[in-house]
């Protein structure tokens, strides 16, 4: 647990440090402009000049293009961020002593406590509790009828 906890970390904090320079990169409008205005958080220009290089190929901005379609076609959003939702079941798991189950897991993984159900998980909401409402119709109906 500890050593999957440190890497799931490190790798956080990596992830969340590269937006950030990508960020400060795409806030000007050349190249030249974003090698000679280095990040703080570099080190050396060098590796500056590397980023800026990286950021600007053509195989980096292809990449990020299809990511942003992607995104854009997501129905509903979760707020797990970039951990697994097998991490923050573990994690949960630890923390409570028990599993969750999926209704629960997804509540976790969709819900906002400031802003409450994203509009596209609210929708699946409705749409799992009509069905399970269907079902225990027809259980109903199966037990009136006399069948299993």
């Amino acid at each position: 647990w500890v050593e999957r906890y440190v890497i799931t970390t490190c790798q956080t904090v990596f992830c969340n440090f590269r937006y950030k320079l990508k960020k400060h990169f795409e806030k000007f409008s050349t190249i030249e402009e974003a090698i000679e205005n280095k990040h703080d958080d570099v080190k050396t220009q060098e590796e500056w000049e590397f980023l800026c290089a990286r950021f600007s190929s053509e195989k980096f901005q292809i990449r990020s293009e299809k990511n942003a379609i992607n995104r854009s076609k997501l129905t509903h959003h979760h707020k797990a961020g970039s951990k697994s939702f097998m991490s923050h079941q573990e994690q949960i798991a630890a923390q409570t002593g028990e599993m969750q189950g999926a209704i629960d897991r997804f509540e976790t993984e969709y819900k906002s406590t400031k802003k409450g159900w994203d509009l596209g998980a609210k929708a699946v909401i409705a749409l799992k509790q009509s069905t399970k409402a269907l079902k225990k119709v027809g259980t109903w109906e199966q037990k009136q009828s006399g069948m299993k």
